[in-house]
């Protein structure tokens, strides 16, 4: 996930830890965390249980791991790995935590399998190093522990001044311990097995959450995070939204991949930006969707039918490098041009809305105006997520009625 942008006044600390530099951003991770990371996979190539690993690297049977035994292991499971004689012994380092020469059971799980966090690896995720909130102590800002087999991260929480925690591709079930950083910002947790949304109390300063492909099947009450100003819940099991209408800082909602067929609550909130894409309905209570009926389609309609002959021919042209898509730009640039041929301008576009609804009359403002009803337009035409409108999506939406023969008349 990209890093948040960092807010001033608030630092975090890292508890009797001596700082370490920051990392420049073009540098690699440390060499020790990638081989980590390459183990995990040839291990999960080659055995559906970690101790099944275990066992065969154990070639005497005397429940311990050499290094000798690390090597010839490694090298059986995979000699295109291509470790080298210095990172299979960073290896040993870091699993033998008892400094007795092997790595036993429990301490190959922990480095290889689902295991809770140590405080080893939330040190070794400490990143962007500047100061405490009073100035007077080094401090570390977030934490970086993404794809580790975590399934508990109990010892995050002794560094309770943490803004920033990423936690992406873990197998955590649950966040309670994350109650204790009080100063957190930002948290993305996308990828691991949670069921619940944002399960702590205590962080009151939580402004952005990504709890993307998780196993969440319904929204409970989130109004505790009443700072909280953008939540993405794609991929998830969700049928029916609620316990969001008390999160009255809520502005960006995506809730794209779900089983949604209804969603209530949101229409006294400052949402902004909601995604829907692939779900089961067609409006939202308080947020009705783009539909054939809307007045802005309906006038957008008008505009091509007084360009084209078919609306069919409207999507050709939209199409200007005929590559059989229209992307964003396409559409902008057509419907620009169909709208000005109409007389459409600020201050006279009341067939794109009216009332509440109603462009804005200065320049600037419904410019502004029109590219997010073009976003929006976009997310509704766009229905496989792809960045552009097949014909089939276009066509779904603006469609030249049919008109009724023998309607009788003078």
């Amino acid at each position: 996930g990209e890093e948040a942008e960092k807010p001033m006044g608030m630092m975090a600390v890292a508890p009797d830890e001596k700082p370490k530099k920051e990392r420049p951003k073009w540098v690699k991770p440390r060499k020790s965390v990638m081989v980590s990371e390459n183990i995990r996979d040839i291990i999960s190539e080659n055995f559906d249980e970690v101790s099944e690993a275990f066992l065969a690297l154990d070639m005497n049977g005397d429940g311990r791991v050499s290094l000798r035994e690390l090597r010839a292991g490694m090298a059986m499971m995979d000699w295109t790995s291509g470790l080298t004689e210095a990172e299979i012994k960073s290896i040993m380092s870091v699993s033998d935590t008892d400094g007795d020469g092997y790595i036993n059971l429990a301490e190959f799980l922990r480095a290889f399998g689902p295991h809770a966090a140590s405080r080893e690896e939330v040190k070794g995720g400490l990143h962007t190093l500047s100061r405490s909130a009073d100035g007077m102590r080094p401090a570390y800002l977030g934490v970086r522990m993404q794809n580790m087999l975590l399934n508990s991260i109990d010892e995050v929480s002794t560094f309770t001044n943490i803004l920033f925690v990423d936690l992406q591709h873990n197998l955590l079930t649950n966040l309670t311990p994350l109650g204790r950083l009080r100063h957190m910002v930002t948290l993305d947790a996308s990828h691991n097995k949670l069921t619940r949304v944002l399960d702590f109390l205590g962080c009151d300063n939580l402004k952005t959450a990504s709890l993307r492909y998780n196993k969440i099947a319904e929204i409970h009450d989130v109004s505790p995070h009443r700072s909280l100003q953008s939540l993405d819940l794609t991929g998830n099991q969700i049928a029916h939204v609620q316990g969001l209408s008390r999160n009255m800082a809520l502005t960006r909602l995506v809730l794209d991949h779900n089983e949604i067929v209804q969603i209530s609550g949101l229409a006294n909130l400052p949402i902004r930006y909601l995604s829907l894409r692939h779900n089961r309905l067609s409006a939202v209570n308080g947020h009705a969707l783009l539909g054939p009926n809307s007045v802005y389609i309906q006038g957008l309609q008008k505009a091509l039918e007084e360009s084209f002959d078919e609306i069919e021919d409207a999507y050709f042209a939209l199409d200007a490098n005929m590559d059989g898509k229209v992307s964003r730009k396409e559409l902008r640039a057509g419907l620009s041009e169909a709208l000005n041929g109409i007389g459409v301008r600020p201050g006279a576009s009341a067939i794109l809305g009216e009332g509440e609804d109603a462009p804005p009359a200065d320049e600037e403002g419904f410019r502004a105006w029109f590219e997010t009803k073009l976003d929006e337009l976009m997310h509704t035409l766009d229905r496989e997520g792809t960045g552009f409108v097949s014909s089939k999506e276009f066509l779904s939406v603006f469609r030249r009625p049919e008109q009724v023969e023998g309607g009788g008349g003078a």
